[in-house]
């Protein structure tokens, strides 16, 4: 429950509820009639009045009880939405990050892989297994919806100038149209697409 200065919201209330009453009471007392020293004759017409009043006060302050109460619950309704919504930022960054991690690994997986395929005997199979490989490397820097480092991506792209065909110009496209990505990409993608045009007679 709602505390003010570390007080409970009931019990304020029920303190302001209580000298209400007491202060009702004393105005009764105040006009009553005394017909001896002992002895005080009640105005009933005015105790009437003034319980109808004291029960509307008590109405009253229920009233902006609950008014109070909900706004309060209002307010932590909001605090909850914007923690949830910051909760929700913050994983989706570390899912980003995750993914840039595993696409770093598989990047340096392609890597070590081609060292590998350098030691096969067959000059001409090991020539078209590192193609293959440096291909399907450099195709995934230029997926623009990937998340690799951009010097990664730099590193990886040129390869398409001499490995890409028609499909990989493509994907430079949308690099080089997409206004997300850095300015020195974009040029570096066209620049790529204009050799594999120019390779490709196309």
């Amino acid at each position: 429950m709602k505390k003010n200065d570390g007080v409970p919201v009931w019990i304020i209330f029920t303190i302001v509820a209580l000298s209400l009453g007491m202060s009702i009471f004393s105005l009764i007392i105040a006009n009553s009639k005394a017909n001896s020293f002992t002895q005080l004759e009640f105005d009933y017409a005015k105790l009437v009045e003034f319980t109808g009043l004291f029960f509307t006060i008590i109405g009253v302050v229920f009233a902006l009880y609950f008014v109070i109460i909900g706004i309060d619950a209002t307010q932590k309704k909001d605090e909850l939405e914007k923690i949830e919504a910051d909760v929700r930022t913050k994983q989706s960054k570390i899912e980003e990050d995750i993914r840039k991690l595993e696409l770093e690994n598989l990047d340096f997986m392609y890597s070590h892989l081609i060292a590998i395929a350098g030691t096969i005997s067959n000059s001409r199979i090991r020539k078209n297994t590192i193609n293959s490989l440096r291909l399907t490397r450099a195709r995934l820097a230029s997926q623009s919806n990937y998340c690799l480092s951009l010097e990664t991506r730099k590193k990886r792209i040129p390869d398409l100038a001499v490995l890409g065909v028609q499909s990989d110009i493509e994907d430079l496209e949308k690099i080089i149209t997409d206004t997300n990505e850095e300015e020195t990409l974009r040029e570096l993608a066209k620049g790529i697409k204009q050799q594999i045009k120019e390779r490709l007679n196309i």
